[in-house]
């Protein structure tokens, strides 16, 4: 389903976005939407300042990629549509997917290895002063989401609840998780669809949910079929199962706590607003497969 956007109002939300990621105080280390040059690593990944990916970033930060003696570049990026790029363009080996790039990545690339599966959840906020309280309250509203993902998926499927027509919501395109967040908090569109830890930021700022499905599955952590032909690539992502498994392990038993820092420092979120995160039950993924290089079709 493809939703209407006024011209006008669309250029209001645009130059709105620009505003915000131009006052933000605190820039991340490596988030800019652009590939770096590729430093020298046994592994480049792509990854967003999402929940699903904080047990990488904290096997970076506890010293668990060097303790197994693997090097490990990690590139953020505020957007899918970004880390799309460095997947695409051959600059990551691998990253998280979504539907989307799954199938960009099957017409260019050919094919792609799973190294685990995400699970995600997206909800529908609404800005706090606009009382909106269900999803029939969308009806000729804004709601900011980036196109082709998740994001939209959950939109839609809060305009179908709804019962609502292809005319009655407007969807402009933001593609930056803080981005989204800040503007929906700031009352600059009437709601958008955010994941954690954006979801529980914005509530801490009095942000409704109007809509949350489960997830649905369909995004996952991959690496291209050009990385899996580099060689000794089958102990190096061995490594990297064992630093993921060590994280998760870690997370499951701390919690949020352990990782409030990394998100203050890295997603320009301050830690004042996550106090009611939850963290998803991070799964282990088994090490030595025998399976390593073989391609999903």
């Amino acid at each position: 389903m493809t939703m209407k956007t006024r011209p006008a109002h669309f250029l209001l939300i645009a130059l709105s976005a620009l505003t915000l990621m131009a006052c933000s105080k605190k820039q991340p280390v490596r988030i800019d939407g652009r590939p770096q040059p590729r430093p020298e690593a046994d592994l480049h990944l792509a990854l967003l300042p999402t929940a699903d990916c904080l047990p990488l970033l904290y096997a970076r930060e506890a010293g668990l990629f060097d303790s197994l003696h693997l090097r490990v570049d990690l590139q953020l990026y505020w957007a899918q549509a970004d880390a799309d790029t460095a997947l695409l363009s051959g600059w990551a080996d691998g990253g998280v997917a979504d539907e989307g790039t799954l199938a960009k990545l099957q017409q260019k690339r050919g094919s792609y290895d799973v190294f685990c599966p995400l699970h995600r959840s997206y909800a529908v906020v609404a800005a706090p002063p606009l009382r909106l309280r269900k999803t029939a309250d969308l009806k000729g509203r804004t709601v900011a989401i980036a196109p082709g993902t998740a994001s939209e998926r959950t939109a839609v499927g809060a305009v179908r609840d709804a019962q609502l027509g292809e005319r009655d919501v407007m969807m402009p395109h933001v593609g930056s998780f803080l981005v989204r967040w800040q503007m929906v908090c700031a009352n600059q569109v009437d709601a958008t669809v955010l994941c954690e830890p954006f979801l529980s930021a914005a509530k801490a700022k009095g942000c409704p949910v109007l809509f949350s499905p489960p997830a649905d599955g369909k995004e996952r952590f991959i690496f291209t079929v050009r990385a899996l032909n580099q060689p000794d690539m089958p102990a190096r992502l061995n490594l990297l199962r064992q630093a993921w498994n060590q994280a998760a392990d870690s997370l499951n038993l701390h919690g949020a706590k352990a990782v409030l820092p990394l998100i203050d420092k890295h997603f320009a979120l301050p830690a004042e607003n996550l106090k009611a995160l939850r963290l998803p039950h991070y799964n282990r993924i088994e090490t030595a497969r025998k399976d390593t290089t073989k391609l999903d079709k």
